[in-house]
């Protein structure tokens, strides 16, 4: 697995500043005693005045940028343990891994995954979030993770469903790292329990990683392994339109959809990751999660055991499906320009035709793998006002 680490030049931009800051100073002094010979006292001094002020801004810049360098410091450090981690013949130490984060776009059947996961015995911690009329079976998802990730979106002015594209995980660390109130007091709940050996293996599931991920890993003992999954697009956007607590219009699902999915992708790119598909596990799902099982382990996850059949069928209830677009439709086998939406989905705006385009080639390239290349080309004006 190829890992593009940034440690490199993380230090060497830290280098870079300090020594420019010493130049600066430098020159400071130097110019300072030159002046301080001159016949000309007035000048003199209003020169030592103006090279005072410039000391002062250096200062406070120094202190403005000195949460920014602790947040480098960090991410360098993330980015050495995760070469170490990542190496492709690691010892058995290093290869360990705590648990998995669980990726995937709102409404693609992480729920399912997560639930599943949790049965082969990953721990979840809690409280969790209930089960709800359109989730019977549970969310698996930690209450403080859930609510920490929506209090860091809103303090840059965004929300789970608004300008996640707009999501700033470096301004989000020096949130964390400047914090001396409340901001972050679920974050560090989660984290006592992530951080805490007597919980490995755990699993941890909210489809806000997808956009927050890189804020929370540098704050982790230990770079877990990604589950990640998706779904047709339109059985997304079409299940958030009949969702009672959204009815998100289509083409605000699908625009969602796009930015979940691309995020999550860029930001997992250089770990160890699982990929699974909402059709695959509906289709083989004893397959599918058996070769999960083998995969995670490969990650150096260790998780407990298998699933039974019994549990498996037990748990997937195909009523519960919202949409079916997935297990039918044959786009990706089609001349992809020329596609229209189905049925589900009447609409004649060629606003919607192009956005439907280029999500589907998103979704089919999902499908051949080639999304997950670091040379896939992402439509960067899909955003989700």
């Amino acid at each position: 697995m190829k890992f593009r680490s940034k440690s490199e030049g993380t230090t060497a931009n830290i280098i870079l500043v300090v020594i420019a800051i010493v130049i600066v100073w430098g020159y400071s002094i130097i110019f300072t005693s030159t002046i301080v010979s001159s016949n000309v006292k007035k000048s003199t001094q209003q020169k030592i005045a103006a090279i005072s002020m410039q000391n002062e801004i250096l200062q406070k810049t120094l202190i403005e940028k000195e949460h920014d360098i602790k947040s480098l410091h960090q991410i360098s450090r993330l980015n050495q343990d995760a070469k170490q981690l990542l190496d492709p013949k690691p010892n058995i130490e290093s290869a360990s891994r705590p648990g998995v984060i669980i990726l995937g776009m709102h409404r693609s059947g992480t729920s399912l995954i997560g639930g599943l996961i949790n049965k082969m015995g990953l721990k979840t911690g809690g409280p969790l979030i209930q089960a709800a009329e359109d989730n019977e079976k549970g969310f698996f998802e930690r209450i403080d993770i859930v609510l920490q990730n929506d209090y860091l979106m809103q303090k840059q002015g965004i929300g789970y469903s608004y300008q996640t594209n707009r999501f700033d995980h470096l301004k989000g660390l020096k949130d964390i790292l400047t914090d001396s109130g409340k901001l972050f007091n679920e974050g560090r709940r989660g984290l006592k329990f992530l951080n805490d050996k007597e919980n490995y293996p755990w699993m941890l599931k909210d489809p806000r990683l997808c956009i927050t991920l890189r804020m929370w890993l540098p704050l982790l003992n230990f770079i877990p392994a990604i589950l990640f999954t998706y779904r047709h697009p339109l059985d997304v956007a079409l299940s958030m339109n009949k969702r009672e607590t959204e009815h998100f219009r289509v083409n605000k699902g699908l625009r969602l959809w796009y930015v979940y999915n691309r995020k999550a992708i860029e930001q997992s790119n250089d770990l160890c990751r699982v990929i699974t598909s909402h059709r695959k596990v509906m289709q083989q799902p004893k397959v599918e999660f058996d070769r999960m099982y083998e995969e995670l382990k490969v990650c150096g996850v260790e998780v407990p055991r298998k699933l039974s059949d019994q549990e498996i069928s037990s748990f997937i209830d195909l009523k519960l499906q919202h949409g079916r677009t997935t297990l039918k439709d044959k786009s990706c086998e089609e001349d992809l320009s020329q596609i229209y939406p189905p049925s589900t989905w009447p609409t004649d705006d060629e606003s919607h035709i192009v956005l439907y385009r280029e999500v589907m080639r998103a979704y089919c390239a999902m499908e051949s793998g080639a999304a997950f290349k670091s040379n896939f080309k992402w439509d960067m004006s899909i955003v989700d006002n």
